[in-house]
């Protein structure tokens, strides 16, 4: 059975189109890093300013999750977790996983605990005024177009297009 990719490539084909390529999608070019998202949410970054260059493909809430959070947090590699200031219990669980940054919703300061566990993780600490609900709107906003401007995009960027283009075909006129 025929993808509609295929199908499309068929129907330039039929009507005299050459496809130089097909660039699948690809996590880390929608993309923000940490601290995009921090200037976008007018937060500050508590700690771990050095990875604020990390890239987060992701974002997850930690409000009320039913059984084990971290096992919620497992569900998504390289992302954000916005949750309220107040809850620790979810910033544990989301610093056990693979987690980029946590987004802390209502300028509360988080638990100590928390602080010293995220300094050992090296996992930026980003506190914001607004509630949960306004960060979760505003940063799906920013999602699932980031900006290209990171240089982690230029390699993952660089590989899909000698991958899946045909530079050859495409520099041909460049060449002659």
């Amino acid at each position: 059975m025929k993808t509609q990719v295929d199908a499309a490539v068929d129907i330039f084909k039929e009507h005299g189109i050459t496809v130089l390529g097909i660039l699948p999608h690809e996590n880390a070019l929608a993309s923000v890093s940490v601290r995009q998202l921090a200037e976008h949410l007018g937060g500050q970054i508590m700690n771990n300013v050095e990875k604020a260059d990390e890239l987060v493909e992701h974002y997850m809430v930690g409000t009320v999750v039913l059984g084990k959070a971290s096992d919620y947090f497992r569900r998504r590699s390289r992302k954000a977790v916005i949750a309220h200031g107040s809850r620790p219990d979810m910033h544990l669980a989301a610093l056990e996983t693979d987690t980029r940054c946590i987004v802390l919703a209502g300028n509360i300061v988080p638990n100590p605990i928390v602080v010293a566990r995220a300094e050992e993780e090296e996992v930026p600490l980003i506190l914001v005024k607004e509630d949960t609900l306004a960060v979760l709107e505003s940063i799906e906003q920013l999602f699932p177009a980031g900006p290209f401007a990171q240089l982690g995009k230029v390699g993952p960027a660089a590989d899909l297009i000698s991958q899946h283009l045909s530079l050859p075909t495409i520099l041909q006129p460049a060449l002659t």
